[in-house]
């Protein structure tokens, strides 16, 4: 059994119901102040909200407007290339104006001058064209610095996976465009670090046939719970063929996802290739 615990007496002062006068308790009675209840502090959570959320994809925004910096570069350069191509062609067909082709010498000196200002306005384009395409490989540059540092915000062993991809893939093959091109790209350099034969399978084809076995394994990942095969295994696709226009209709413009995935390949083969050759 438990001892029992011994409660001291407590002297409070007493109030005569006559006199009205108040009794004080003796010095050695304990005091007993009384005791003050605090309530609990509860924190206040705040609810989530927009604003509390971490941030998502924060580097896509810098993605979107360097993918805009180097649209418009590639469609300046563009134009101005073909500008330039046709004052080269009307330059050509120009002789240089000699002095014994001019009855008067005032006439030659304005045939030199108005000369000479076409090769200098051709000259100035073709600086122009050169600037607009370093702008352009400039922002693609960032363009997948950004990539990958948004890949490594989603995966922290990202880094280690592109690096074993880089030792198969790099810069000067085909392949390392289109993986940046892709959608899936984050989804291939984990596909391909963890299969190394892929990657060394792919570097060993030609420029087409490497672009088409990225663009295969975009289409492939793109699928739910798809596996894999090497591409050795390929199999041929059993998707129907399309329906041909009606004649004398032409043939109808069709969106990318809307292709089959043999027509899908073909079509962004095409795109990555034609960037590829700008450059």
């Amino acid at each position: 059994m438990s001892e029992p615990i011994e409660v001291p007496v407590v002297e409070v002062p007493t109030v005569d119901d006559v006199t009205g006068e108040v009794t004080q308790p003796a010095d050695d009675a304990p005091i007993v102040e009384e005791a003050v209840v605090e309530e609990p502090v509860v924190e206040e959570v705040p609810e989530p909200s927009a604003g509390n959320e971490p941030p998502k994809g924060r580097y896509q925004t810098r993605i979107d407007e360097l993918t805009r910096i180097r649209r418009d570069s590639e469609r300046r350069a563009n134009n101005l290339a073909n500008e330039v191509r046709t004052l080269r062609a009307a330059a050509a067909g120009e002789k240089e104006p000699k002095e014994d082709d001019f009855p008067e010498y005032s006439d030659f000196v304005k045939a030199v001058a108005k000369y000479a200002a076409k090769q200098e306005k051709v000259s100035a384009r073709e600086e122009v064209v050169s600037e607009e395409v370093k702008a352009a490989q400039h922002a693609w540059e960032e363009i997948q610095t950004a990539i990958v540092l948004d890949a490594c915000e989603r995966d922290s062993t990202f880094g280690e996976k592109a690096t074993a991809v880089a030792k198969f893939i790099g810069p000067k093959d085909a392949a390392y465009d289109a993986l940046f091109e892709s959608p899936k790209f984050f989804e291939i350099v984990t596909h391909l670090a963890g299969n190394a034969s892929v990657a060394q399978q792919i570097v060993a084809m030609n420029d087409r046939a490497q672009v088409r076995e990225i663009l295969r394994l975009e289409m492939e990942l793109s699928k739910p719970k798809s596996k894999l095969p090497a591409p050795a295994d390929r199999k041929p696709s059993k998707a129907p063929t399309p329906i041909a226009a009606p004649a004398g209709r032409g043939e109808s413009r069709k969106e990318l996802k809307d292709l089959s995935t043999e027509d899908y390949i073909e079509a962004r083969r095409k795109q990555i290739i034609e960037k590829r050759t700008k450059k």
